[in-house]
């Protein structure tokens, strides 16, 4: 998979992301207070998705069929550890009313992890897989 197929993926996230913040603050303007948080978990996942992304584009043809695994799967629980310790800097660091901090983690979370597997399915999809002979 070409690298502007990879960026192109992850801009229509970006965008399908702010488009579904816009619909959360509508339902809930209290969503609002958080947009700084919005904007680092945004961050973070976009950057995070992107890297996983591209670095198992390039692990797919190695000569060890399970390496591709290894690091795809040590990344989610990379990206996993980032997502909770994110959510735990900003509780510790600032006076959080309500809970509804958590809408803009869980959508950046399940929009961008959403195009990471896609994403991979994709590239394992169109590998050419010689190991498997």
């Amino acid at each position: 998979m070409s690298l502007g197929k990879i960026i192109l993926w992850h801009v229509m996230s970006l965008l399908l992301f702010v488009a579904l913040m816009f619909v959360a603050q509508m339902i809930w303007p209290e969503v609002r207070m958080h947009d700084s948080f919005s904007c680092q978990a945004a961050s973070l996942f976009l950057i995070l998705s992107f890297l996983i992304t591209w670095m198992s584009n390039r692990l797919i043809n190695h000569k060890n069929p399970y390496y591709f695994s290894y690091v795809t799967l040590l990344s989610v629980l990379v990206k996993l550890g980032l997502g909770i310790a994110l959510v735990a800097i900003y509780t510790k660091t600032r006076e959080v009313e309500g809970k509804l901090y958590i809408i803009p983690f869980i959508l950046s979370y399940l929009i961008f992890t959403i195009c990471e597997v896609a994403l991979l399915q994709i590239i394992i999809q169109s590998a050419k897989k010689t190991w498997s002979k």
